[in-house]
């Protein structure tokens, strides 16, 4: 009943918050995606609420399949594994969730280079810290690997706000 509540018909064009969010991030857009994914961890009652970092990443996992997006959980690399990638047509985003502070999400990210396995794919990578989850207070970190092989260049990913 909950994943139907997230990924169910929000408004008249059918939309649900499952949606926007893969919406978002194929047309990289930062704003709604975060709108959307603050959206879908407030619907959630209080009373729910966990505090252990799987929680928010089985809940984000389930629901970005559910509605048929391409996310792999806890892909392994050599130095460990991130929490979820998820690949559109676009990017490669890899993400990781801490309860504390976004910063130490993505510091782990770069810290144990998460985005390795996939540098020789011709899509940018996207790195993808989120964190805030203790008090509630959803936050970002966003990075970007301008050494990977990507073919869209630089450009779109100074102009989705990944790189300045």
């Amino acid at each position: 009943m909950m994943l139907s509540h997230f990924i169910g018909p929000k408004g008249p064009d059918g939309s649900s918050t499952a949606m926007i969010m893969l919406d978002a991030l194929n047309i990289a857009d930062r704003p709604q995606f975060e709108h959307a994914l603050t959206a879908l961890f407030a619907a959630i009652p209080f009373h729910l609420h966990q505090k252990n970092e799987a929680y928010y990443h089985s809940i984000f996992f389930a629901v970005i399949k559910a509605i048929g997006g391409e996310i792999i959980p806890e892909p392994a690399s050599s130095l460990g594994r991130a929490d979820a990638v998820i690949q559109t047509d676009k990017a490669i985003y890899v993400i990781e969730f801490k309860l504390g502070k976004s910063s130490d999400a993505l510091a782990q990210i770069e810290a144990k280079r998460y985005y390795e396995p996939f540098l020789s794919d011709p899509r940018p990578i996207v790195l993808l810290g989120t964190g805030g989850f203790e008090d509630r207070m959803i936050e970002w970190g966003w990075g970007f690997k301008a050494d990977s092989a990507f073919t869209l260049g630089t450009a779109l990913a100074a102009r989705a706000g990944y790189i300045q």
